[in-house]
């Protein structure tokens, strides 16, 4: 998916950042949200997903595509 923010329009992002924030788009927000309206998104479901996704890299110094790459 591209990326279509502020930044991104200016080019203040560089492609490998757009790419990577595709991907994060991709894997782990659009599968939970998908097309909702952000004005449909309540507060307490972003805290259950945050709490979902974030739980596991909290353990990771350098959080990867595939997992930790190195174990704090």
């Amino acid at each position: 998916m591209a990326v279509d923010a502020p930044a991104a329009r200016r080019g203040a992002l560089t492609p490998r950042t757009k790419a990577y924030y595709g991907d994060l788009l991709d894997r782990i927000i659009l599968p939970t949200f998908g097309k909702a309206k952000m004005s449909a998104i309540q507060p307490a479901q972003v805290r259950r997903w945050y709490g979902g996704v974030a739980i596991p890299y909290r353990r990771c110094r350098r959080p990867s595509r595939t997992g930790c790459s190195e174990r704090s």
